[in-house]
């Protein structure tokens, strides 16, 4: 029972999607500074990360890279204390214009 137990959960488990590579993150330009974030503020945001998910499932619908699993790095600016969304690159960086 244990031994047939075991073996359901490892075939289950094999059929499971797991996103365990580091993944690029999103860049921040502060001043003439560009920093890698490690934060993901799409991803929080649940309304902005459905329409840039939708947008870019039509032009690149087709698979994705390892190290970038969400299909996209975005470019934030900081201005006067708020943050901005400068532009979208599909992974692996081909820029495309999405309409936010």
């Amino acid at each position: 029972m244990r031994r047939s137990l075991f073996l359901f959960l490892m075939i289950f488990c094999a059929w499971l999607k797991v996103n365990s590579t580091g993944q690029v993150g999103d860049f921040i330009v502060i001043g003439n500074d560009t920093l890698a974030m490690l934060s993901l503020p799409i991803e929080v945001d649940s309304v902005l990360r459905l329409n840039v998910s939708q947008q870019i499932r039509e032009v690149y619908p087709d698979g994705y890279i390892t190290s970038c699993w969400r299909k996209y790095i975005a470019t934030w600016k900081m201005e006067e204390e708020k943050l901005y969304l400068e532009d979208i690159m599909i992974c692996p960086l081909e820029p495309i214009f999405l309409s936010l």
